[in-house]
């Protein structure tokens, strides 16, 4: 039995869907824990290579297509890494460092990572730079406004 649940979804502007899960299960077994969904569609889990999973630590925190719907960062905060997919082949293309990074949403140029260390990280290609450090503790709920 798979011991799963959604922790979190969003939308891009052509109503495609990127969902974040988490798995409870045995430690050893391998999971996806992001997946698109079109409506009439069944699940198109993104995967990542299995050492680079292993770095999620069975959990994702968050997730958040760019403005295009092209690329899709799903956080991990208890592998402290953030998860890049492309959101049109839902092929994996690379992992990066967000201490505790949970919250993440697009902005015009990238993303930006929340941290509950109070961080707030900008990703976006070849890019992941602090930009902030709060008094504050981040949890997974972050919209860019503006």
């Amino acid at each position: 039995a798979v011991d799963a649940e959604i922790d979190a979804a969003r939308a891009d502007a052509a109503g495609k869907v990127a969902i974040a899960m988490q798995y409870e299960g045995d430690v050893g077994t391998s999971v996806p824990l992001a997946a698109i969904h079109r409506r009439g569609g069944a699940l198109a889990f993104l995967r990542a290579p299995d050492a680079e999973e292993r770095r999620l630590r069975h959990y994702l925190g968050s997730i958040a297509f760019d403005g295009t719907g092209r690329t899709i960062v799903a956080t991990s905060p208890r592998g402290s890494v953030a998860a890049i997919w492309d959101g049109a082949r839902g092929t994996y293309l690379d992992m990066e460092e967000a201490s505790d990074g949970c919250g993440v949403a697009a902005t015009d140029d990238g993303f930006v990572v929340a941290g509950g260390d109070g961080r707030l990280r900008r990703i976006a290609e070849g890019t992941n730079r602090p930009i902030a450090t709060t008094d504050w503790m981040w949890d997974n709920h972050l919209i860019a406004l503006g």
